[in-house]
């Protein structure tokens, strides 16, 4: 397969690397190394499909550029059978040179309800990574969306960022108005709501925060039918 302009850019940075490791080593010892090529990413998957469902990551190798075919089909699975609107979250390690990971989700009885994505932590996640995973639907496809967390606690309101399934109307603190509009697949900034059973609508429903803690910030996951996940942003 030709190698396209990303690719090409995506192996010169780990010859790179790899250089750069070269000096390192040539100067600590083995538990500094560590220290300064590892680094940790946490992915909280959520299921808000309407099966339940598998969770899948590998490592980005630089050098094939047709490894994303493998994450279904190799030893990639890191959860099995979650249950509708619950979550998971695992925790990954990772090196200088292996920035780059395939996330995917599968239905887990027949497998063949599918969905991938790819992120580079070190464009995008230069701290310590944590980011939500969400597998959705847009009609009866899985979709898969990854966004890092953003904690903003707040004394005495309810902070949430909303990620809906469909692009909807959102009326807060009984404004009576609609004060901003959803994006499909896409989270929202981070609300300040007064009042946990009356204080959120989105798409003509009510949204039941009552089960936060007042002062906490939380990703709430949202469709036609109303609250799918509510988890806190830490």
């Amino acid at each position: 397969m030709k190698s396209t302009r990303f690719d090409v850019i995506k192996k010169c940075s780990l010859l790179g690397c790899l250089v750069l490791s070269g000096f390192v080593l040539s100067g600590c010892g083995s538990s500094d190394l560590k220290k300064l090529i590892e680094t940790k990413a946490h992915f909280t998957y959520i299921n808000t499909t309407d099966k339940a469902a598998n969770f899948y990551l590998m490592r980005d190798d630089v050098l094939d550029d047709d490894e994303q075919d493998e994450l279904f089909n190799g030893g990639h699975q890191v959860f099995s059978n979650v249950a509708v609107n619950e979550a998971q979250t695992y925790s990954h390690t990772y090196r200088a040179h292996q920035t780059g990971v395939h996330l995917g989700v599968s239905d887990s009885n027949t497998l063949i309800k599918q969905a991938k994505t790819s992120v580079n932590l070190d464009f995008e996640y230069k701290e310590t990574p944590k980011l939500w995973v969400v597998a959705w639907m847009m009609s009866s496809q899985f979709k898969l969306t990854y966004f890092g967390k953003e904690s903003s606690d707040q004394d005495g309101v309810y902070k949430v960022r909303l990620f809906t399934h469909t692009a909807m109307p959102v009326s807060i603190n009984g404004s009576g108005q609609v004060d901003l509009t959803t994006e499909q697949g896409k989270a929202t900034r981070a609300l300040a709501i007064n009042n946990c059973a009356s204080g959120l609508e989105v798409g003509g429903n009510k949204i039941d925060l009552c089960n936060a803690d007042l002062g906490r910030s939380y990703l709430v996951v949202i469709d036609q039918t109303g609250l799918r996940s509510l988890m806190p942003e830490s």
